[in-house]
């Protein structure tokens, strides 16, 4: 004997389930799209600031950055840029590169450093003679490699002209057109 009654209880309809639609098994989105073309820092580069080196992810506006020339600048803007896994998957020119410590010259970079692939390397740095313009031109070059990873945040900083700032040792070209918005 049922201690509820469910003779009365009308019925109700059947729920209806969502159907996931299939993922496209290629790289999806625009094929002109500029996130193949990132520039960035890895999230624990280190960039030498007035301060001491800090790395990419703690940066603020107005910190200053040292310069080639030996002057300090400060951040005009900083945009940080995280790719998740599904689009890392189907984007794979986006994921970083690994540059060993002392793969481009000695003590050159001076620890690992990750950075975006299209991150400009300043044509002073060298590997085996051979100048780089970007970062992905170094892969295939002693220690350096592409680093697959889950999630990626890039860090992009902005200054009010064209400069050459110091990371882990390696020189890097940033555009003053690089703004973020």
């Amino acid at each position: 004997m049922s201690l509820i009654d469910t003779s009365n209880i009308p019925a109700t309809k059947p729920r209806r389930f969502k159907v996931a639609i299939p993922r496209p098994k290629g790289p999806v989105g625009n094929p002109g799209s500029t996130a193949g073309q990132m520039c960035g820092l890895g999230p624990m580069a280190r960039v030498t600031t007035s301060y001491g080196e800090y790395h990419a992810q703690t940066l603020r506006e107005g910190d200053r950055i040292l310069t080639k020339s030996g002057e300090f600048i400060p951040i005009k803007s900083i945009n940080r840029v995280t790719f998740d896994g599904d689009y890392l998957a189907y984007h794979p020119k986006v994921q970083p590169i690994l540059i060993r410590a002392g793969a481009l010259a000695q003590n050159v970079p001076t620890t690992d450093v990750l950075l975006a692939p299209y991150q400009r390397i300043h044509a002073s740095q060298a590997l085996a003679r051979q100048a780089l313009a970007t970062a992905v031109d170094a892969l295939g070059g002693p220690h350096v490699c592409r680093k697959p990873e889950t999630m990626i945040t890039y860090t992009v900083l902005g200054f009010d002209r064209d400069a050459v700032i110091r990371c882990e040792g390696l020189w890097l070209d940033v555009e003053s057109s690089k703004l973020a918005a």
